[in-house]
């Protein structure tokens, strides 16, 4: 191996001023970096520590020159250093340690470190030179970092199982529920209407444990967002009595909203998971009461800010709770005993979103109960005030204001892009309930684009995920070439992705409106109704009551 140069700067000419040995030592001394030398003749002793040095090491020179590593870490980390060291002086090169761990009185942390020989003047290494720092904060951040981009990076994985799963479980539910729909407008026996009413509650307990099992999965993946809007709280009340009324009749059961007091003013939150959370704790006390009452008693204050502090207690006859076991209901999957779920049914998911979306809201939920006498669940929820009702906010409103002459049906031509079979004949005869009789069906985005090239059509429903050309492509193309025409086709998008956010994206991507998987009847009707003049029923049945909310 050839002799590597010498680093010993040359001797000066003439009359440049020389640094002298203090000065050198003086400059080493104070420089804002830790430096240390050790002497290989002597067993790797330390002959160079500075004042940068004892402060990142916690150590004071005395108690380190003439001293080796051994005396000074723990064998193990010894070991390293003189084999790192034995490294540089046996090669005569520099060697870079990215990361090492040191054991100093004021802690462990990690190094970065840089070893260098330094030669004399007939060209030996005689002196090991080093220089080293303390990288633990930036290694912490760097984790840190590389921890929040896996949580990333497992969130969106998540996100998109979710969605894959929304759309496989979803897609055949809806033509199953919309075909049972449709056979329920046609003249059936009361056999046949008692095993078509048999299959469309089934199908709803389905689509209920479904939408349980992603709404839970939606929170866990941190794609749970509330809506912040203005709406009035009393009308949500109304609503879910409305709802669960069929159920507990059906029961023998008397549901009573206990509101004593005036209407409360506008607040700001989310009424669609307001009404979610006293679904399902008015559903839970229908399942679990064999007879008696169920009382839901609502009570309000108001806050400093002028928001309202809500109170709700639902309060039932039902099979009650031991009280070793009150907590474990707000858990995801349990129940208070095996035994309910093969005698009620249900995931074990209900009050587990409850909790969560109470919590979300910045509430507190809790349960009183009493073998064989009854439960009480209660919670509090905390609204900032509206200076008025936002009557846009429903799920079922138009966002679009809707043109001045409206098409017929009959004279409507539709173009519907799906890809599954089964919905195809699903769409072709609800379409066909409501009076449209030019309908054509493609199965992929290219395809819509070449049918919208070739003819005029006045809707199109455009499935979102399609085989060669997904449905947002295919409207881009739509759009961008009613730049050059100057016409706009209303485009509807569906999609069994029910995941939140979704909607945005369609309306994002340039589509008119958006109905989720399975279909709902009504909601369409509505959306339709924008721009087809639809008469009031189209020879369709009332939609059916919805399945109960989960259990304890």
């Amino acid at each position: 191996m050839p002799k590597p140069p010498s680093v010993t700067p040359p001797r000066p000419s003439g009359d440049v001023p020389q640094l002298s040995q203090d000065a050198l030592l003086c400059i080493l001394e104070n420089l804002p970096v830790a430096l240390f030398a050790k002497n290989p003749q002597d067993d790797y002793r330390w002959i160079l520590f500075n004042r940068r040095a004892e402060d990142l090491f916690s150590i004071p020179r005395t108690d380190v020159i003439g001293r080796t590593d051994f005396e000074l870490y723990p064998a193990e980390e010894a070991d390293g250093f003189r084999r790192t060291d034995e490294r540089v002086m046996h090669s005569g090169a520099v060697v870079v340690v990215d990361e090492e761990t040191v054991t100093t009185p004021r802690g462990t942390w990690t190094a970065h470190t840089v070893k260098v020989p330094i030669y004399d003047d007939q060209g030996k290494p005689s002196i090991l030179f080093g220089l080293v720092e303390d990288i633990s904060a930036q290694k912490e951040a760097a984790l840190h970092l590389q921890g929040k981009q896996e949580a990333e990076k497992a969130n969106l994985i998540k996100s998109e199982f979710l969605a894959n799963m929304s759309h496989e479980l979803r897609t055949p539910l809806n033509s199953l529920l919309g075909m049972a729909r449709l056979l329920g407008d046609t003249a059936l026996d009361r056999k046949q209407s008692e095993m078509l009413n048999v299959m469309q509650q089934a199908g709803d307990m389905l689509l209920e444990t479904i939408n349980d099992v992603l709404d839970f999965s939606k929170i866990e993946a941190q794609q749970m967002t509330l809506e912040h809007i203005g709406f009035a709280i009393k009308p949500i009340f109304a609503q879910a009595l409305n709802i669960m009324q069929p159920l507990a009749s059906a029961k023998g059961l008397v549901l009573i909203l206990d509101w004593s007091q005036p209407e409360p003013p506008p607040v700001m939150g989310d009424p669609v998971r307001l009404a979610r959370i006293l679904h399902n704790l008015i559903g839970n006390a229908v399942k679990y009461t064999r007879f008696g009452t169920i009382r839901v008693v609502a009570r309000w204050a108001q806050l400093a800010d002028g928001g309202v502090n809500l109170s709700v207690r639902v309060i039932d006859t039902g099979i009650g709770i031991p009280a070793e076991k009150q907590q474990l209901i707000f858990q995801k999957f349990s129940q208070a005993d095996s035994s309910t779920t093969r005698k009620y049914g249900g995931t074990g998911l209900g009050l587990a979103i409850t909790q969560e979306l109470v919590q979300l809201m910045g509430g507190a939920i809790g349960v009183e109960s009493v073998i064989d006498q009854g439960s009480t669940f209660w919670c509090e929820i905390p609204f900032p005030p509206a200076h008025a009702v936002d009557t846009e906010w429903a799920e079922t409103m138009p966002v679009m204001v809707s043109p001045g002459v409206k098409l017929q049906p009959a004279r409507t031509h539709i173009l519907v892009a799906e890809d599954n079979a089964l919905n195809q004949l699903y769409m072709g005869k609800l379409l066909e309930a409501f009076g449209f009789a030019e309908v054509r069906f493609v199965e992929n985005g290219h395809a819509a684009v070449k049918a919208y090239r070739e003819a005029h059509y006045d809707v199109i429903f455009m499935d979102c995920h399609m085989p060669e050309q997904n449905g947002y492509e295919a409207t881009q193309e739509i759009r961008a070439a009613e730049e050059r025409t100057g016409r706009h086709v209303p485009i509807i998008a569906m999609t069994a992705n029910a995941l939140a956010g979704e909607r945005e994206k369609c309306l994002a991507f340039g589509m008119d409106e958006y109905v989720s998987k399975p279909v709902n009847i009504d909601r369409f009707r509505q959306v339709v109704g924008h721009w087809v003049n639809l008469p009031e029923g189209s020879g369709l049945p009332p939609a059916p009551t919805p399945a109960l909310g989960d259990d304890p």
